[in-house]
């Protein structure tokens, strides 16, 4: 994978957002919106760093 893809915001925030998603459809054994299992993931836990707010409003 091309490094210079990590650099670029949004592709950070599409990952994030994968693998709350994948986290979720583990945890709770079903599946859900991206926005829901970030949600999730943000409020299980416990995260608040810049990565996850910025995830939020993207």
């Amino acid at each position: 994978m091309d490094s210079v893809c990590l650099d670029d915001s949004q592709y950070q925030a599409y990952i994030i957002l994968n693998l709350c998603r994948i986290l979720y459809s583990i945890m709770q054994r079903t599946t859900g919106s991206k926005t829901a299992a970030a949600s999730w993931v943000w409020l299980t836990m416990e995260i608040c760093d810049r990565s996850s707010r910025t995830m939020a409003l993207w």
